[in-house]
């Protein structure tokens, strides 16, 4: 399969977006995570396991700079449309997807998605969960543009695992966001921290974390979907741990990724 490449008018506008940043702690990971796509192929792959991607009407809710947007169209979407609250990602998601004529991007509030009901045969939600202020409104949002028997890709960091995913601090993830600013805000101030780690410590507090487990996941889709498929991690040991009948929901792997199926109103 034929992978569009990225034009140089958005890979500027990347560096220039994280050009401030030169020097962060995270600055290598951001220029990752900002410019590369190629796991969203992957992530389409998996996707069309479950419904067929090609020539299907997408939603990519929270989609960042549109990497899974170009993924869709070069896997042969009918249409696939972006969702963001940030104007600088809608912006820069805009000039990615210039080439793709079937690719789409909106910017939104946050909390009600600007499309009809019944809208779309696939929507995807990839590290934005633990983001949103109340789970249950997003997720019965996003519930409400799918199609019947449409699919819905939820990725999200799983909150038994032991450090916190953006930032990689300990711990902070199982308590309470005020709790946790506080603990991270402390640890900064221990002397035998580097100038970077201390960086990374203090940044916890900028973050809007919510973070939710598998369980409690569950708990939000019951009675609203048709199926949910657990998709295993990758890891043999994991992997082979989950497959024991209720142990999937304390397995403290790093990243939770599920499939829901809708159910019918």
């Amino acid at each position: 399969m034929p992978v569009t490449p990225d034009s140089e008018e958005f890979l500027q506008g990347i560096r220039d977006y994280i050009g401030p940043y030169i020097g962060q702690f995270n600055y290598n990971e951001m220029t990752v995570a900002f410019s590369d796509k190629s796991r969203f192929y992957t992530q389409g792959a998996v996707i069309d396991e479950y419904h067929e991607i090609r020539n299907s009407v997408i939603l990519s809710s929270g989609c960042g700079f549109g990497g899974t947007l170009m993924a869709y169209a070069d896997l042969g979407a009918g249409l696939a449309i972006g969702a963001e609250v940030d104007p600088d990602y809608v912006r820069l998601a805009g000039l990615r997807i210039r080439s793709q004529p079937c690719a789409g991007m909106v910017r939104y509030d946050g909390d009600s998605l600007p499309f009809a009901d019944a809208s779309f045969d696939i929507v995807d939600s990839v590290q934005v969960l633990e983001h949103v202020d109340d789970p249950k409104i997003y997720l019965d949002e996003i519930r409400r543009v799918m199609k019947p028997g449409a699919v819905c890709y939820i990725e999200f960091p799983n909150r038994p695992f032991p450090f916190e995913q953006h930032t990689d601090v300990p711990l902070v993830n199982w308590l309470p966001k005020r709790m946790g600013d506080a603990l991270a805000t402390w640890l900064a101030t221990l002397p035998f921290f580097t100038p970077q780690q201390s960086a990374r410590l203090e940044s916890v507090r900028t973050i809007s974390r919510r973070y939710i487990s598998l369980l409690t996941l569950y708990r939000l889709l019951k009675g609203k979907a048709a199926a949910i498929y657990y998709l295993e991690p990758p890891r043999p040991l994991l992997k082979r741990l989950c497959e024991i009948p209720g142990l999937k929901f304390i397995i403290p792997n790093k990243t939770t990724r599920v499939i829901f199926k809708k159910k019918a109103d």
